[in-house]
Parts: C-alpha cells; sequence; structure tokens
C-alpha cells in the first residue's frame, strides 16, 4: 500500500483522508446562494448565519523566513444586522475566511493527489 504525506498550507495531511477541522466542528457548511453559486455559510459564533463568496485568490511571493501570505477578494451576500456596518473591516472575521480558504485549499490539493496517483 502506497502511503503519502502532504505538507500543504503548514498542515501535514496523509494523502488517505482529507483535512476538514473548522467543517467537522461545525463551523460552517457550503451552500448554494440565491444567486445560484456555491458560497461558505457560518453556523456558530460570533459571525453565525453570514454567507460569503470568495472571489479572486492570490498567493503572495515571500522570503524563505516570511509566513506564506494568501490575499482573496470575498463578497458577503448575507449578514446579520447587528454586524453590517463592522463587517467589511472586522480582522477577526478575515482572519476566520482566511483559514476557511485554508482548509478548503487543502483538501482540493488532496483531491488532486489521489487522483493523481
Amino acid at each position: 500500500m502506497l502511503f503519502v504525506v502532504v505538507f500543504i498550507c503548514g498542515l501535514f495531511v496523509d494523502k488517505e483522508n482529507n483535512y476538514y477541522p473548522l467543517f467537522d466542528e461545525g463551523l460552517y457548511t457550503e451552500v448554494v446562494h440565491q444567486n445560484g453559486e456555491n458560497a461558505i455559510k457560518i453556523l456558530k459564533g460570533n459571525y453565525k448565519d453570514i454567507v460569503y463568496q470568495y472571489g479572486k485568490i492570490e498567493f503572495i511571493p515571500r522570503e524563505e523566513s516570511e509566513i506564506p501570505t494568501i490575499n482573496f477578494d470575498r463578497a458577503v451576500r448575507i449578514c446579520p444586522e447587528n454586524l453590517l456596518n463592522t463587517i467589511s473591516e472586522d480582522e477577526e472575521f478575515n482572519q476566520l475566511m482566511g483559514n476557511i480558504l485554508i482548509e478548503l485549499l487543502a483538501n482540493k490539493g488532496i483531491e488532486e493527489l489521489n487522483r493523481a496517483v
């Protein structure tokens, strides 16, 4: 049996398993927005009921000693009234979206690896 360990976005993941800790703890789910496109819905915590979509994703070149950086566009499609005025500048929410994006990209990489092996 072939066993491969992959290093993706700072995570070691064996190619036989997916890595969805945020999804598995019930933090978010993937939904289809009313515009017909896939989106992410936050299910619990400070950002419960927010629905958003990722746009353009950009990996920033880095020096050897720098932490990898990902820039991404996003569109908040549904937002609770109490967060409307602050969500676009909310650093904690931006970090959460980044963490979810890394989780999704890591698993996409595992799926691609599994198809190639």
